[in-house]
C-alpha cells in the first residue's frame, strides 16, 4: 500500500479498475467512478512483494472489493479518493493511490505512527504497540474463518504461498475458542489407544493434579 524506499513496490492507479455491469475498464474516468453502484466492483491488481517482483509466487489474481453505498466500503470510499485526486494525476505513471498533500505516495513509517496514534486513542498507548496495518490481514483471515470459509479459500484470497502461514495468522476467535473448549468438556471418550492413560473424570483429574503440584 506504502512506499518504504525508492524501490519498493505500492498500489498505484494503473492497478485498479472498475467492473460496471460485468464489463471491466481500466483507468476508469471519475464519471465511470461516481457511477459505480450495487452490484459493480472495483478491482485490484495487488503490486509484487519485496521477496516475490515478479508475481510468479504469490500471483497477481485482481482483488474484487463489492461496491455498497455505505461509510466503510472499501470500493465506495477508493472511488470518492479517484474522484478527489482527479484523472489527470491517476493516469500520470506510477501514480500513487495513497498520497500526501503534495500528491506524493505516502511512506511506510508514517503509515506506521498514523496507526500507533490512531490506535492509541482507541486501546491507549500500551495496546497501540500491538497494530500493525498487516494486522487488517490477519483480522480479515480470522473472519473469514469464522464464516466457516474453506482454508484454502482463505489461502488463496490473501495470496499466502503455504498453509504454514495460514496457520500463523489465522487466529480463533474468543467465542469459538470458548465454544469448542466448552464441547470438548461435555464429549463422551469410548475409546483409549494408550492402555497405560487412565481415563479419570476431567474434574478429579484436575484436582489430583493440583493436589499433587501442591505436594512438591
Amino acid at each position: 500500500m506504502f512506499r518504504s524506499n525508492e524501490t519498493t513496490f505500492y498500489l498505484t492507479w494503473d492497478m485498479v479498475a472498475c467492473v460496471i455491469a460485468g464489463a471491466a475498464t481500466s483507468m476508469p474516468s471519475d464519471a465511470q467512478l461516481k457511477a459505480l453502484g450495487e452490484g459493480d466492483f472495483i478491482a485490484l491488481t495487488p503490486p509484487p512483494s519485496k521477496s516475490d517482483q515478479f508475481n510468479r509466487v504469490w500471483g497477481a489474481h485482481p482483488l474484487y472489493l463489492p461496491y455498497h453505498n455505505t461509510p466503510r466500503n472499501a470500493a465506495r470510499n477508493l472511488a470518492l479518493l479517484g474522484v478527489k485526486q482527479g484523472l489527470q494525476h491517476r493516469q500520470q505513471p506510477r501514480s500513487a493511490v495513497f498520497t500526501d498533500s503534495g500528491r506524493q505516495p505516502l511512506k511506510a513509517a508514517h503509515m506506521a505512527a498514523a496507526m500507533y496514534r490512531a490506535m492509541t486513542a482507541i486501546v491507549g498507548p500500551e495496546r497501540a504497540k500491538l497494530f500493525t496495518w498487516h494486522s487488517a490481514r490477519i483480522s480479515l483471515a480470522t473472519m473469514l474463518y469464522q464464516c466457516k470459509v474453506k482454508p484454502a479459500t482463505i489461502q488463496a484470497m490473501l495470496r499466502w504461498q503455504t498453509e504454514e502461514s495460514l496457520r500463523t495468522y489465522c487466529r480463533l476467535g474468543m467465542a469459538d475458542y470458548g465454544s469448542m473448549l466448552d464441547r470438548a468438556a461435555e464429549a463422551t471418550v469410548a475409546a483409549v489407544q494408550t492402555s497405560n492413560i487412565p481415563v479419570y473424570e476431567q474434574f478429579q483429574f484436575f484436582t489430583a493434579l493440583n493436589s499433587m503440584v501442591e505436594d512438591l
